[in-house]
């Protein structure tokens, strides 16, 4: 017997609720959720602007005087975890009943808090019971996690997870990406699967078709694309689907003032998925370029104390406003991420780019690398005279920097916060396209 938790209509005793549930143990997820709800809650006074998670981010939500209501986390606040699960994308991989209870807890907070609009970012259970509760859903996400992306992906070496235990093997990768490269968009499709199987098994119970694939874990209703065209470019996008410029959440701009009194210094993150002994490797290799100041952020899993002792020149902090930083930066070692990836780019700095999962490696290589916008350390043969050798390159030779401040001119014009705003502010106060929704008229692609 099909189940049934369909909500007709908004509760109407108090303002309207747009309820942001995002990703709450990844920073990037969250940061951007909560940077678009800061900006909704000034655009859109009338509403109410709450979130719902428990992970890592959830106090830094709530420090931003954001009512924050408990739900199942995916990765139950365990910093390895998230490491773990970003560079294999196991925080998918759920049973059936683990999915079943994600989606029940997800329907019981649409039932109590009726929102007339949900925004997510890469929390997966909220295509299915939006669906259910038949409640707009607006998704955030990378054009890299569409099926539109026109990237191609080839066969990246964080698809072997061997590597990272066995390094020398990477030796062969190129003859193993000459001959499976062929084959991994099959593999893609496989495991994309594989991953859908325990969501399919709920989303059946609840009388709903399959996932067609894993790109509707991002998808939605409407889709918020923070990325530029220029770096992610796509083809055949639908109407849905909107860029509007890359925008994340930064701390207050207020520095330290050793940080901003010091001169031209590097500027090291990794992210929310950097382990402390890769730190440990970074800062090691920066340990010759004593006469520049090391500004490291670690993000909401481990603080100074997690990386041992430290050379005078390096101060390390969790947050740090990224683009007051990269003003005074000559270079930005990092991971790939596209949060960071843009803020170089509007700073004009050059980058060292060490990805952890396939998106960032692709982008390091089909972007950094193929724009000659910095230069490419793969993460698991990570040693100090690599992080030696690398930021050595980009210092000493111009034409990094150069090509950098070339690229951010050729980006088209956006307001990216200002425009995802204005596009969430539409939906919410557009009754036929929340009708559509609430009839199961409208047909997400």
């Amino acid at each position: 017997m099909e189940k049934t938790r369909c909500i007709t209509s908004p509760r109407t005793a108090s303002s309207p609720l747009i309820l942001c549930m995002p990703h709450c143990d990844v920073l990037g997820h969250a940061g951007r959720t909560l940077r678009l709800a800061t900006g909704l809650r000034s655009a859109l006074p009338d509403y109410r602007i709450e979130f719902a998670g428990s992970g890592l981010c959830a106090p830094i939500i709530e420090r931003a005087g954001f009512r924050v209501h408990p739900v199942v986390e995916f990765l139950q606040q365990d910093w390895k975890q998230v490491e773990d699960a970003a560079r294999t994308h196991r925080a998918m991989v759920r049973s059936a009943g683990q999915v079943r209870r994600f989606v029940e807890e997800e329907l019981d907070l649409f039932e109590t808090l009726r929102p007339s609009v949900v925004i997510g970012d890469h929390r997966y259970t909220l295509f299915t019971s939006t669906q259910v509760a038949r409640v707009p859903f607006v998704s955030i996400t990378n054009a890299f996690y569409t099926r539109y992306s026109s990237l191609r992906v080839g066969a990246p070496k964080a698809l072997f997870p061997v590597y990272h235990h066995h390094p020398a093997l990477a030796l062969f990768h190129p003859l193993v990406a000459t001959l499976v490269g062929p084959l991994v968009p099959h593999f893609i499709r496989y495991l994309g699967r594989l991953h859908c199987t325990p969501y399919d098994v709920v989303r059946r119970e609840y009388g709903l078709e399959p996932h067609r694939d894993l790109f509707d874990f991002y998808s939605g209703d409407h889709v918020i694309l923070p990325d530029w065209p220029e770096i992610c470019p796509t083809r055949s996008l639908p109407a849905s689907y909107h860029y509007v410029g890359m925008f994340g959440w930064t701390p207050p701009p207020e520095l330290p003032p050793q940080i901003d009194a010091a001169g031209e210094m590097i500027y090291v993150t990794l992210g929310s998925t950097g382990r402390p002994e890769e730190f440990a490797k970074l800062l090691s290799g920066l340990g010759s370029f004593r006469d520049r100041q090391v500004v490291v952020t670690t993000g909401p899993c481990f603080g100074r104390d997690a990386l041992g002792a430290l050379p005078a020149n390096v101060a390390v902090h969790r947050f740090l406003p990224g683009n007051e930083v990269l003003e005074r930066a000559v270079l930005a070692v990092h991971h790939g991420g596209m949060g960071i990836l843009g803020q170089c780019l509007t700073a004009g700095v050059p980058m060292v780019c060490i990805p952890g999962n396939v998106e960032q490696e692709v982008m390091a290589r089909q972007f950094v690398h193929r724009h000659g916008l910095g230069v490419v350390v793969e993460r698991y043969r990570l040693t100090p005279r690599k992080v030696e050798k690398a930021v050595r390159t980009v210092l000493e030779d111009p034409r990094y920097a150069r090509n950098v401040r070339a690229f951010a001119r050729r980006l088209r014009p956006l307001d990216p916060l200002g425009t995802a705003v204005e596009k969430v502010r539409e939906l919410a106060t557009d009754r036929a396209f929340t009708e559509a929704v609430r009839r199961g008229a409208w047909r997400r692609v």
